[in-house]
């Protein structure tokens, strides 16, 4: 990764997915999986 931070993450994403996917749909999944992650850490 370039640069640390949800942006560095999205933008590899996107770059990896060759324009499959946009930024909002990238963002949306990344805020899901954190809300997953934070519920089964809590749990």
């Amino acid at each position: 990764m370039e640069e640390a931070g949800d942006e560095g993450v999205i933008r590899k994403v996107q770059g990896d997915l060759g324009g499959l996917t946009t930024d909002q749909e990238i963002r949306t999944k990344l805020s899901e999986c954190y809300s997953k992650a934070l519920d089964e850490l809590a749990a």
